[in-house]
């Protein structure tokens, strides 16, 4: 039979994931700015996931994909991708969604200008993680010569 504490810890964590879910889909109707250290609704964003990717790091990902392709929310995905990146215990997933997630080669830019903007980025400088960097290598030959075209450059 479960313990009580393990019990109240399963609701806990029920609870903050039903949380980032209500957050994120609300970002379709007031998109966070990412880009921006004082934006409430990402600072809301980053809480709730620092507390959820310690007991299930793959949720943050799987809530990517979701948001990317049935919500069609693109900011938003790309920033939990950036997200998962920082965090050491979702890398091992990060390659595995990444290509789910990216379906752009400005959505592949933008994860990684994203990670660079983090905060509290596990990286200084201008490095990406190696698992980020893998999950790049691993999706760039899907694009083809039409969509690389009309990346910009910067």
């Amino acid at each position: 039979m479960e313990s009580f504490t393990e019990h109240e810890k399963r609701a806990d964590l029920k609870q903050l994931k039903t949380n980032l879910v209500n957050t994120i889909c609300a970002s379709m109707i007031a998109e966070p700015r990412f880009d921006k250290e004082d934006d409430t609704g990402a600072q809301t964003v980053v809480n709730l996931v620092e507390q959820i990717v310690q007991v299930d790091p793959e949720f943050l990902l799987k809530l990517a994909v979701y948001v990317r392709n049935d919500l069609n929310i693109r900011s938003t995905a790309n920033f939990l991708v950036a997200l998962a990146a920082n965090y050491k215990e979702s890398a091992p997933f990060l390659k595995k969604y990444f290509k789910h997630v990216i379906n752009l080669p400005s959505d592949w830019l933008d994860v990684a200008a994203l990670y660079q903007m983090l905060p509290n980025r596990a990286l200084a400088g201008r490095a990406l993680p190696t698992a980020l960097r893998k999950a790049m290598l691993f999706k760039f030959p899907d694009f083809d010569t039409y969509q690389l075209g009309k990346v910009p450059f910067y």
